[in-house]
């Protein structure tokens, strides 16, 4: 689809609304000393992430859905592409149906270390998903400069339903800013203030900065 059809796509398909539901299951119990969960705590506590991602595998079993999580946080915050990579992958493989929210949080990881092509990959085997799943794949393609692919992945969103957030319209306003798209930007900038977002400090100050950029560019 070229960036024509992309933007008339986009006029087609903003103005329908409904709404997903997200269930976030993020209970623990507190881990026995000689654990596994115990044991990689104690890497994580000591900044040792990839000794802590390492100490999944020998356990050969799941472990709780706070702690993938937590890894995923922490390989990100330092760009650890390898060690998220086995994170996500001793995931899927001991938890064939892990919660939505999970494979978001891993998608969000891809996206913040340069991996957007993962981050899609994992979003596309997805058997369910939800609002959080879109967002999280549009900010991964918009930070990972995949500016066309993140207007794509807008208009199937709202194509299959799922109404657009400010998390959303961050995304697409970002990559609107680099694709330099007028009439693009005009009706985001309807669908923002439709959606009821105009009072959203952040996307309004977006939209000045992009027409901003497109007057004087």
């Amino acid at each position: 689809m070229t960036l024509t059809g992309v933007s008339a796509a986009v006029g087609r398909v903003l103005s329908r609304d409904k709404t997903s539901k997200r269930v976030l299951d993020k209970s623990s119990t507190r881990p026995e000393k000689n654990s596994a969960t115990h044991q990689i705590l104690e890497q994580l506590e000591h900044g040792n992430i990839s000794k802590a991602v390492s100490l999944l595998f020998p356990s050969l079993e799941p472990v709780s859905y706070w702690l993938y999580e937590r890894l995923l946080r922490s390989c990100s915050s330092k760009s650890l592409v390898v060690q998220a990579r086995k994170v996500v992958s001793h995931l899927v493989t001991f938890s064939p149906l892990p919660p939505i929210f999970l494979l978001n949080r891993a998608i969000e990881a891809y996206g913040r270390i340069g991996c957007a092509n993962d981050a899609r990959e994992l979003f596309e085997q997805m058997p369910e998903r939800d609002g959080g799943s879109w967002n999280a794949l549009i900010t991964a393609c918009a930070k990972n400069e995949l500016h066309d692919e993140a207007f794509r992945t807008f208009v199937r969103m709202s194509r299959d339903g799922i109404r657009a957030t400010e998390t959303s319209f961050s995304g697409v306003l970002k990559s609107c800013g680099f694709v330099l798209d007028l009439r693009l930007l005009m009706q985001l900038h309807c669908s923002v203030v439709k959606h009821g977002y105009s009072g959203n400090v952040d996307l309004e100050t977006s939209i000045v900065d992009v027409y901003g950029i497109l007057r004087w560019g």
